[in-house]
């Protein structure tokens, strides 16, 4: 009876560290691999190629490797699949031998910690996926090694951190004319903005902005030759996303625009504000490049609603990331104003401005 009962200990014993055995051993075999610092950090003894089969295997007996090579026969990918659908871990690397990406699929959907690097061994991304889609936190770095972005993604989308502040200032020279009644004043100008941007909650985002003219270069006036012109305007807006994608992100915004000119002895000019509709667009193009556009509309109301008295502009920019939440921007904007004033003298400007931005 005691030799049995011995034998039978024995046994549970050894059963129990088969089982648990690769797990003691710091791999979590247990559960299936989809970290890729199991896979090519992980101290287990094996190359990663040794490593994958073996969490390959773990995922279904019945999974295999499928390999795939450059013409001159490096190695270029070797993924966990199942009936040609891939279904565990994965490896891609470049042509010069250093990894490209890791990570994993579940059902052919990329599922785990999924960690991208550029040819020259820098960490590119780290994201974490769950059945095709982001969802969890991100990390962006570029070809140096410095971060350009990081946050979290929930459902796909990008999640902006609660009271994030964003600041941006461009200087721009800006070409434009100016006519009322009699008077027409054509200017080239240097025109700085001060952008602010504020988000307390997920869908709900704040923006401000300020400009004005602080130079002009050449300027033509008539019929008073000696007549100078400032053109100032502020912006307040508040919106909500209307569609996001982690690419693509659409605001639906409304405010108020104040606006106005100061003129030597007040011969012309006006001051105005205006409720504003202001649509607009971010794209990121990649890692580092993306861009952006807006339209607004502010229709004047003076006693009644008309439509065909209004402010109109339109503007595009591109924008360069140097490094977190930082950016150079280089902006185009259009910009044409239609109204009367008081006495139904018909006002009208156009305005052309291009700048160079900093983002922070």
């Amino acid at each position: 009876m005691e030799l049995r009962s011995s034998t039978s200990h024995l046994f549970r014993v050894l059963l129990l560290a088969i089982f648990l055995g690769p797990c003691l051993a710091g791999i979590s075999l247990c559960f299936g691999a989809n970290n890729c610092s199991e896979i090519l950090e992980g101290d287990f003894g094996f190359e990663p190629m040794q490593k994958l089969q073996k969490f390959c295997k773990n995922v279904s007996p019945k999974n295999h490797l499928e390999l795939d090579y450059y013409p001159k026969r490096q190695i270029e990918s070797a993924i966990c699949a199942s009936d040609r659908t891939p279904d565990g871990p994965y490896l891609f690397w470049y042509e010069n031998g250093m990894t490209e990406s890791c990570g994993a699929n579940k059902m052919g959907k990329l599922d785990g910690r999924i960690i991208r690097w550029y040819a020259n061994g820098v960490k590119r991304d780290d994201v974490i996926w769950v059945l095709g889609q982001p969802n969890g936190p991100f990390t962006i770095w570029n070809e140096n090694g410095a971060v350009l972005d990081r946050g979290e993604y929930r459902n796909g989308l990008p999640l902006y951190a609660v009271s994030k502040w964003a600041y941006s200032v461009s200087l721009g020279v800006s070409s434009g004319t100016y006519t009322e009644a009699e008077h027409r004043y054509d200017s080239i100008s240097l025109v700085p903005k001060i952008t602010l941007n504020f988000r307390p909650f997920q869908k709900i985002d704040f923006s401000a902005n300020v400009f004005g003219t602080v130079h002009a270069f050449s300027r033509r006036a008539q019929p008073q030759e000696n007549t100078t012109v400032k053109f100032y305007g502020l912006n307040f807006r508040a919106g909500t996303p209307f569609w996001r994608t982690p690419s693509l992100r659409v605001l639906l915004s409304a405010g108020i625009y104040f606006s106005g000119m100061q003129v030597t002895g007040n011969q012309f000019g006006y001051k105005t504000a205006l409720a504003q509709v202001y649509p607009s667009v971010d794209y990121r193009l990649n890692q580092k490049l993306g861009f952006s556009g807006y339209f607004k509309f502010a229709p004047l109301m003076r006693g009644s609603f008309d439509l065909s008295k209004n402010e109109t502009a339109l503007g595009l920019s591109l924008n360069r990331s140097i490094k977190e939440q930082h950016k150079l921007i280089l902006s185009l904007d259009l910009s044409q104003l239609k109204t009367t004033t008081s006495a139904e003298i018909r006002i009208s400007s156009r305005q052309m401005t291009l700048g160079v931005g900093y983002a922070f």
